[in-house]
């Protein structure tokens, strides 16, 4: 029963631990597991020999045991690991199976935290694990989010909330939280033997691909940058939250720098790599057959612009910032900033050899060549740069809109400031219109390539776009600003 000395209940949470099964992995297996179990019941009502018994069904029934077996070893080890977690105002309590674990909040030492996407052919979701530390005790929570309404996220929040203010009061108190290779007290965040840097001297903190940065006022790269899952990354990521209050500042062009990413995928060049071989290669067997230098001059330039360009593709790479990026290549380099950007296309293609798939962007400045990327399904970091880039065109998007009653999307879609007006033909042809509302139940489902809106109050009205549509991300930030504001002022 809880305890009064814990505060005021804020928000509990349940889950099932994420236990695959090791043989069963799809339905194909269950189903010959199945049909080995039929033969076997069906072979021990006409046989009685043991030896023919065995030799018949031996090896069907051990499959079809190791089968069954594993289903239900995963299945109990599953319920056995579930974990049952609530957040008070001054406690922390996790029941994992019949073990009950209490922590006080003010004396939480250890806490880390990495979610990273999942996909399997069953599942399709966010794994999320949590280690929890008090003194020597450690706990380890596995939670596979499929659905976001399934009360993790609250749970999560709820304790960020709780954590930065109690963690201010401790470093106030003289205490300290260490990590690897940092620690962080009342002076302010010591690295290795540098003098601590104050913390009104650093910026506010980001976790960005599967990393912990920390930026000191004034400067471009991070003072320090951690493995988001180490020891007490997470901790510390809370704990500047909370006491830091600088920013990056206007003295830099581009802001603080955030990753980097190659332009495109080095698959290609296995195969440039085969012709170059093969050129030189010829050119070698030119040279000694003594043919002029007419003959020579093909194969010698094809060889010198695929090295170039093999260089690019190895060499070549894109970096992020925080108000723009910069595309770097053998020739020099080149800044784009996210408001110059004139048109993005995000293009999504599946993959045959694996259940994440593949996105294609294309970013066009106002001046200048397209910036190309490929990025896989699962990067970290795909999301951050959907963010950066569409979202500071969307803001362009909605001053136009200011001059403006309308703005087209597509030929069926027009975004006004209310609502969403589609006109379309139906299925026999004949044309249709109606108007989604941008209020409180206003929905985007954004499950790529497909995007489907509509309205909670009258879901049958709905549309369906094309992620891989031009500009279609640009919009669907629009929506989301627009919608935004209806919601807030509704309230």
């Amino acid at each position: 029963m809880p305890d009064t000395s814990w505060g005021r209940h804020i928000i509990g949470f349940s889950t099932r631990g994420h236990h695959r099964s090791k043989l069963a992995t799809g339905p194909l297996m269950i189903i010959l597991a199945f049909l080995a179990a039929v033969y076997c019941v069906t072979e021990l009502t006409r046989q009685t020999d043991p030896l023919v018994l065995l030799q018949t069904v031996g090896l069907p029934a051990l499959f079809s045991l190791a089968v069954f077996w594993d289903l239900a070893l995963s299945y109990w080890r599953g319920k056995l690991d579930g974990v049952v977690s609530n957040v008070y105002e001054k406690t922390l309590t996790v029941h994992m199976g019949q073990q009950q674990h209490l922590f006080s909040l003010d004396e939480i030492d250890r806490f880390d935290y990495r979610a990273v996407d999942h996909r399997d052919r069953e599942n399709q979701g966010w794994l999320h694990k949590i280690r929890l530390g008090c003194q020597d005790r450690l706990v380890t929570i596995t939670h596979l989010q499929i659905r976001n309404d399934d009360g993790f996220a609250e749970w999560l929040h709820a304790l960020n909330q709780r954590l930065p203010s109690i963690l201010r009061q401790r470093i106030a108190r003289g205490e300290a939280l260490t990590g690897n290779g940092w620690r962080l007290d009342s002076r302010g965040l010591s690295l290795g033997r540098r003098d601590p840097i104050p913390v009104e001297e650093l910026t506010q903190p980001a976790i960005q691909d599967n990393h912990l940065q920390i930026w000191s006022i004034g400067d471009e790269q991070p003072v320090l940058r951690l493995r988001a899952w180490s020891r007490n990354a997470f901790l510390l990521y809370l704990a500047l939250s909370g006491m830091s209050t600088g920013h990056s500042g206007n003295q830099l062009k581009m802001g603080r720098f955030f990753f980097k990413r190659g332009k495109r995928s080095v698959l290609w060049l296995l195969p440039a790599g085969l012709f170059l071989a093969f050129l030189v290669f010829a050119e070698v067997y030119l040279l000694r057959r003594g043919n002029t230098l007419g003959v020579q001059v093909v194969p010698l330039t094809l060889t010198w612009v695929l090295f170039l360009v093999a260089l690019e593709g190895l060499f070549g790479r894109v970096e992020f910032y925080e108000h723009g990026l910069v595309r770097r290549h053998i020739f020099g380099r080149k800044h784009v900033y996210y408001d110059d950007l004139r048109r993005i296309r995000i293009h999504f293609r599946e993959s045959v050899l694996s259940a994440s798939g593949y996105f294609n962007l294309k970013l066009t400045p106002l001046r200048g060549s397209t910036v190309k990327l490929e990025l896989r399904q699962d990067d970290p970091v795909f999301g951050e740069i959907r963010d950066l880039t569409c979202s500071a065109m969307a803001w362009r998007l909605l001053r136009q809109m200011e001059s403006r009653e309308y703005l087209q999307w597509t030929n069926e879609v027009v975004i006004t400031r209310d609502a969403l007006e589609v006109t379309r033909k139906r299925y026999d042809n004949k044309p249709e219109a109606f108007s989604i509302p941008i209020d409180r139940h206003f929905r985007m489902d954004l499950d790529e390539p497909k995007c489907t809106i509509y309205s909670a109050v009258s879901p049958g009205r709905r549309v369906s776009m094309d992620t891989n549509h031009n500009d279609f991300y640009p919009h669907y930030y629009l929506l989301l600003i627009l919608s935004q504001r209806k919601t807030a002022d509704s309230r």
